[in-house]
């Protein structure tokens, strides 16, 4: 996994728990002193014991601790990304374009990272599917990342899953719906 993930769970993780969160939860994790990089990839295995010792030191199901990184995550991504992004693009615009814009560069900058795939199909201006494949399985992040992004926006969202990996399906498929600014 991309190390920029591992650097903003930290982030994430000393928001939530204070600075020695992030100490505390590597050790829960089995994992001993570690310094991860943005322009590394790491094994996917450390994410999610960092992942599981998060929610169970924060006692929430996975699925929300993920939601919420995702969340928190988005407005660092919008950020680092920002010079990828038109400047009158709202919510519905990057996710149409997260492909060709974010992860097309870290695909080019860091061929070892493999960020997942999302298929975007714009059913309208505030109306898109999102076809999310990735073995990591980690679609709880994404609906996180949508509502992180709607929120980076000003904009209010709705999210419908019709399919789930963790419902059986090969692939997430999230209907997002952008309802009015804030």
């Amino acid at each position: 996994m991309h190390g920029t993930m591992f650097v903003h769970l930290r982030d994430y993780v000393e928001h939530e728990m204070g600075a020695s969160g992030w100490p505390e939860l590597l050790r829960d994790a089995n994992l001993g002193p570690r310094l991860y990089l943005p322009i590394k990839a790491y094994p996917d295995e450390e994410m999610m014991l960092l992942v599981h010792a998060a929610a169970a030191a924060t006692s929430q199901p996975v699925p929300a601790l993920l939601q919420r990184f995702g969340e928190y995550l988005a407005p660092q991504l919008v950020a680092m990304y920002r010079h990828l992004l038109k400047p009158h693009w709202r919510t519905v615009d990057v996710l149409e374009h997260v492909e060709s814009t974010a992860h097309r560069a870290v695909r080019i900058e860091q061929p070892e990272a493999t960020p997942p795939y999302l298929h975007a199909e714009r059913l309208n201006d505030h109306k898109i599917r999102i076809i999310y494949t990735s073995a990591r399985r980690l679609c709880h992040v994404a609906t996180g990342i949508i509502r992180g992004l709607a929120a980076t926006y000003g904009e209010t969202v709705t999210i419908a899953e019709t399919e789930c990996m963790h419902r059986g399906s090969n692939r997430c498929v999230l209907l997002v719906t952008t309802l009015a600014s804030v």
